[in-house]
């Protein structure tokens, strides 16, 4: 779980419906890495918003709002281990998709006992080595430990 304080600017035009606006918002957050909070929010627990009014800043028409949102975060760090499924096997590498959501590969250099055993479907049991980030989307590089 996290907690991240956000100011969220809402137009005029949305003011009625500013939870569905918020809400809207806020699902955007999800499934993308996020700098500011350093891990990738995958789903929203709670939002809480502080007061029932918000605050107007000089000549902006828009109204801004103080949300306290919970998410639910995947925050993979070097060493930690997790549960994969297999994808892919190629020559070089094996594509894994770690909670049915986030990319990872192992290179076949790291696996070399193992790699011959693993078969597209398996459940295989990694550790991280390395978290790469493009266009706010995680990949993993990992080795692996074992087959499930």
């Amino acid at each position: 779980m996290c907690q991240h304080l956000y100011i969220v600017p809402t137009s005029p035009v949305l003011i009625v419906l500013v939870c569905t606006f918020l809400h809207r918002l806020l699902y955007q957050l999800c499934s993308l890495y996020s700098f500011r909070i350093q891990c990738v929010p995958v789903s929203i627990r709670k939002v809480k918003r502080y007061g029932n009014t918000g605050i107007i800043a000089g000549e902006d028409p828009n109204t801004y709002f103080k949300i306290l949102v919970e998410f639910v975060i995947f925050q993979p760090s070097a060493g930690s281990q997790v549960t994969a499924r297999v994808e892919r096997i190629s020559t070089s590498h094996i594509g894994l998709l770690v909670h049915d959501w986030f990319n990872a590969s192992v290179h076949r250099s790291k696996t070399e006992p193992l790699h011959s055993q693993v078969a597209v479907g398996d459940t295989v049991l990694v550790e991280i080595t390395k978290t790469n980030v493009a266009r706010r989307m995680i990949s993993l590089e990992s080795k692996l430990i074992s087959i499930l």
